[in-house]
């Protein structure tokens, strides 16, 4: 068995760890949308046409929870 890594705070964030929450930090206009627009029941509802982009820390990330929703055609490149 591979050993892992935990990176967990030392203490709580109430937005981060009870997202999507009631925000403890002044949030970027897209994210007061995505929160006021894309809840239903507790849970954020992701529109076809975005995307959810989560951190590869989820205690230590600015994605999704505080920029708010990428829309596909402003996130897919293509080649040079």
């Amino acid at each position: 068995m591979e050993p892992y890594a935990v990176h967990k705070t030392a203490y709580t964030d109430s937005y981060r760890d009870t997202f999507p929450g009631e925000p403890n930090v002044p949030l970027p206009d897209p994210a007061v949308q995505m929160l006021e627009h894309n809840v239903k029941n507790g849970e954020v509802v992701v529109p076809e046409d975005s995307y959810f982009a989560m951190g590869d820390n989820r205690d230590n990330s600015a994605d999704s929870r505080y920029w708010g929703l990428s829309h596909v055609r402003t996130s897919l490149a293509s080649p040079c």
